[in-house]
């Protein structure tokens, strides 16, 4: 941050893993389920950080529309984004939510946990996992973007 720019981002350095399991085996083994994955949706953004072309807010949208059809139009109370503090992912966010506000509950909240733990990149997505085994019953969203064009979106329900 400076006082030619909003954007800051910590770095971070992370590890994360999730145990996926069927539900006949989370059954056959008497394992405590803590989340339920839906279908994820997925992306691509050609106005990226590295690109030339303009940002049209297509990659994220895309994911999100996806991820809501896969669940059947559950009802979202809690997104958790792999935004860091660069005004570029928070735009990205705003227009995804307002181009899906319909899968949102009126008063959604937004989690952007690389404000505890700095930007960890790749681990950023089972890092959010993990965090929403720990949220409040219900569905929630877990959304991630790559400087490139690459975008993906999940609904889970804990």
């Amino acid at each position: 941050m400076s006082s030619r720019s909003a954007d800051a981002a910590a770095p971070g350095e992370a590890s994360s893993f999730l145990l996926l399991a069927s539900s006949a085996a989370v059954e056959r083994l008497k394992l405590e389920s803590l989340l339920s994955l839906y279908r994820p949706g997925f992306g691509d953004k050609p106005g990226h950080l590295y690109s030339q072309e303009p940002y049209l807010g297509e990659g994220l949208d895309k994911a999100v529309k996806q991820s809501l059809q896969y669940s059947n139009g559950s009802n979202i109370h809690t997104i958790y984004s792999s935004m860091n503090g660069e005004s570029f992912w928070s735009k990205e966010l705003g227009v995804s939510m307002t181009r899906n506000n319909e899968g949102f509950t009126e008063s959604v909240l937004t989690e952007h946990p690389a404000d505890c733990y700095g930007d960890i990149g790749a681990a950023s997505s089972l890092a959010m996992l993990n965090s929403m085994s720990m949220g409040k019953p219900g569905y929630s969203l877990c959304t991630a973007s790559s400087d490139h064009s690459y975008r993906a979106a999940m609904v889970v329900r804990k």
